[in-house]
């Protein structure tokens, strides 16, 4: 059976070394996006969420850059990421209802709001993972 190979880096360092898995699920900007083993080359933006090796979640990739080339390797690098063992749900609700009381309370002028808005989308990514 053919597999991938996939790489995972993030400024922390190598994440994921060369790992052999039979699907990969990635977030992009515009979706979710399935891979497979012989998959067109192809360069993609990735927005934040959920990343899945062999359907198992594992990380939470918030933005970054994915290429796929020969149809076999995977090299993603992710701007930033979490380990979805390292996320504690109330943690993640806490900080969820603290951005939420944020953005209905504090005056922002667009950057604070674009900020915050950013930051309610990064936990309610991490929240679907431990879902």
């Amino acid at each position: 059976m053919d597999l991938l190979k996939v790489d995972i880096v993030s400024p922390s360092g190598q994440l994921v070394a060369n790992k052999a898995v039979a699907t990969l699920r990635v977030p992009s900007t515009k979706g979710e996006i399935t891979i497979l083993p012989g998959h067109i080359d192809m360069v993609s933006i990735l927005g934040t969420g959920c990343l899945k090796l062999d359907n198992e979640t594992t990380y939470v990739v918030y933005k970054g850059l994915m290429e796929i080339s020969g149809g076999e390797t995977v090299v993603i690098a992710a701007e930033r990421t979490a380990k979805v063992t390292d996320l504690d749900k109330q943690t993640v609700l806490n900080s969820i209802k603290a951005v939420e009381e944020r953005l209905l309370k504090e005056p922002m002028d667009d950057k604070e709001f674009e900020r915050a808005s950013q930051e309610y989308q990064d936990h309610l990514a991490e929240l679907n993972a431990l879902n």
